[in-house]
């Protein structure tokens, strides 16, 4: 799978890293090896819980299926001036805008053989919420850019597992799991997340809160000016087998400039409608299960 190279400068990460510390972490269930994942390139599962080696390999799964896939996006962000001390509410709204698109899959390779992502833009507003009464498909917004979104939707991936490290929590809901995940000390250059995620017993995500993100300077030299953000994603079942992020929100404070204040943003994802023709692992019934 190639993660395509998409990007959201403007709601991208948090500056200050936390002092996490590295401890390590003995499970009471034998050391596993990786689970049998099709499509996906291995990964280490031996110090990690059984259950969240199949959530990698859901979500690896789940972002291959969605990257060959048209489906809508919408975006709601309101921006505001930044609160005079820390406590205080913020000041006044200096944004409002609600904007939708297509994201699509080119049906054509490009020269290095990867499919390039499209974005269309089906409705814009002003930032005072006004419905702008021409717009350009073509033009760049917010979602014109997707990476940002895929490491919070997707960071439990096979490349970037062997750089967290889990810790089982309580979950508030009955019949799900909780883990904590959080980079270990020495990941600098690999962009990461942190939170919690809540799985069912299955390893199928439900729900997941991110408190941290990490390294992203790595991709744009402004994410240093991102001073925090936290989000919670929801995720929906597609085809009887992938999980998709289909709800978002969150907040945060931003330097970045021409996006600089608090943000609140909402976000939704749906009507997914394959585009690229899918592996053969993904139109075979139920991947296994160790």
């Amino acid at each position: 799978m190639k993660y395509a190279v998409r990007f959201w400068a403007a709601l991208a990460a948090v500056a200050a890293l936390c002092d996490l510390g590295s401890v390590p972490l003995v499970w009471s269930e034998p050391r596993r090896p990786s689970p049998e994942c099709p499509g996906s390139p291995s990964y280490d599962c031996n110090v990690i819980p059984p259950v969240v080696c199949r959530a990698i390999c859901n979500q690896f799964q789940s972002a291959v299926v969605r990257d060959r896939c048209a489906y809508r996006q919408r975006l709601v962000i309101e921006r505001y001036e930044k609160p005079r001390r820390p406590g205080d509410a913020p000041g006044r709204q200096r944004q409002n805008r609600e904007t939708e698109v297509m994201v699509e899959p080119s049906t054509r390779p490009d020269e290095t053989g990867q499919y390039p992502v499209l974005t269309r833009i089906v409705s814009d507003t002003d930032d005072n919420g006004r419905p702008k009464s021409r717009v350009d498909p073509k033009a760049l917004t917010i979602l014109s850019a997707q990476g940002f979104f895929d490491l919070i939707f997707f960071p439990l991936t096979p490349e970037r597992i062997a750089y967290y490290e889990f810790e089982p929590t309580s979950s508030p809901r009955e019949g799900e799991l909780a883990f904590r995940f959080r980079p270990r000390t020495q990941s600098r250059a690999v962009p990461l997340a942190s939170g919690v995620v809540y799985l069912s017993e299955q390893g199928e995500m439900l729900t997941l809160a991110i408190d941290g993100m990490y390294n992203l300077e790595i991709l744009d030299k402004s994410l240093k000016n991102i001073r925090s953000i936290s989000a919670t994603v929801d995720y929906s079942q597609f085809n009887d087998r992938f999980r998709m992020p289909t709800l978002a929100r969150g907040e945060g404070l931003s330097d970045v400039s021409r996006f600089d204040g608090y943000f609140k943003f909402s976000f939704e994802e749906g009507n997914y409608r394959p585009v690229l023709r899918m592996p053969s692992w993904a139109t075979s019934g139920r991947a296994p299960r160790d």
